[in-house]
């Protein structure tokens, strides 16, 4: 048995974002803490804007990360500097990974890799021209997929 959850963290206030980092690492804590101290997946976009080149995010992923509780299963691309220039999401003020996989509790020993997907499709990630401004606005998706495998 293992838990998987799904979330996605504020994108616009950071301390909201904090709090909500914050929060998610206290949950997994007091589950770990527990007899039966589930494996749990936690995946989606939790805005940490972690630069694929130094692997630092946020305040929000430093909060996250602090007490050892998740494993980033990192994107291959992190590794090989193949990362596409938006990171996950397609919008390019972003150059960033928005959205991740985490492992905690026993599955931190699973084996596990995570890829971004559709990282070399330019058409994935259309954006258009919002008139004369110039502005880009998205028109179609505005975050990549991410896949992993996990193995247990």
């Amino acid at each position: 048995e293992f838990w998987f959850v799904v979330n996605h963290l504020q994108r616009g206030r950071e301390q909201t974002r904090q709090a909500q980092a914050a929060w998610l690492s206290e949950w997994a804590q007091r589950r770990a803490k527990t007899q039966t101290n589930p494996a749990i997946v936690l995946a989606g976009d939790f805005n940490f804007d972690v630069t694929p080149y130094t692997k630092h995010g946020n305040r929000a992923f430093d909060l996250f990360m602090q007490d050892g509780m998740f494993r980033w299963v990192v994107p291959g691309c992190v590794d090989t500097d193949t990362c596409p220039l938006t990171g996950s999401g397609c919008n390019p003020t972003f150059n960033s990974i928005l959205d991740f996989v985490f492992l905690a509790g026993p599955a931190r020993h699973w084996s596990a890799t995570s890829e971004i997907l559709f990282k070399d499709e330019v058409d994935y990630c259309p954006n258009e021209r919002l008139g004369t401004s110039g502005q880009m606005i998205p028109g179609g998706a505005d975050h990549r997929p991410v896949r992993a495998v996990l193995t247990f």
